[in-house]
């Protein structure tokens, strides 16, 4: 009986299907999974140099950046013929072509006062609200002066096609009031339709959920 145990766990043995070594088991695992490893492959987005433009990678459009301050005073709902005291926030915007910055509605909404300044270009502007739209927290901002514009050729495109999970994101911004730019990695790990004003009242908008970091002033 014992040489039959033998025979059918040799049998068994030559059954199982041919695999891989563990080597390359982890090496397919590296490239597609930052948590298995540890690591990850570099993505389709690089922090390369200018030397690094035609090894067919692209490079986040970091000169589309911009740094918002916005002081506001909102009116107290308690006392409506009077305003709260002032207060001071800082946000994350980008350059979208035609003399247009995108951002978010709560970095813009009921300015006294909007100021922003470019990635890496000193002086800082007044800026104006265009239109904004609380339902998906979006606002498209402009600036008057004319210089603020020059040599601002660098503007952020659009993704047409939904994120699959999984996929690879960057975030990058100014967070916590930071006057440097920051960049935090992730995957997406979620995707679906929500009322982004948590009152089940509007019309649901798509949210994709990631896992970079995020901080106050970088979450645009």
């Amino acid at each position: 009986s014992h040489s039959a145990t033998k025979r059918r766990r040799h049998s068994s043995r030559n059954n199982m299907p041919n695999r891989p070594p563990l080597s390359r088991l982890s090496s397919a695992a590296s490239r597609h999974s930052s948590a298995s490893l540890g690591c990850r492959e570099r993505s389709s987005y690089s922090l390369a140099t200018d030397d690094d433009e035609d090894d067919g990678v692209a490079k986040l459009p970091y000169e589309a950046l911009v740094h918002f301050t916005n002081s506001d005073a909102v009116v107290e709902l308690a006392t409506p013929w009077k305003v709260a005291s002032p207060k001071t926030m800082t946000g994350t915007g980008f350059f979208i072509g035609q003399r247009r910055l995108l951002t978010n509605s709560h970095v813009v909404h009921a300015a006294t006062s909007l100021r922003v300044f470019r990635h890496g270009v000193s002086g800082n502007y007044a800026a104006r609200v265009l239109c904004e739209s609380v339902v998906c927290d979006l606002a498209l901002v402009t600036v008057d002066d004319d210089s603020f514009w020059s040599g601002f050729d660098t503007a952020i495109t659009f993704q047409e096609k939904v994120p699959a999970l999984d996929d690879e994101v960057c975030a990058v911004g100014y967070p916590l009031g930071a006057k440097s730019v920051t960049n935090t990695r992730g995957v997406v790990s979620s995707v679906r339709m929500a009322d982004l004003s948590l009152t089940n009242e509007q019309e649901k908008q798509l949210v994709v959920q990631i896992d970079a970091a995020i901080n106050p002033g970088n979450s645009e």
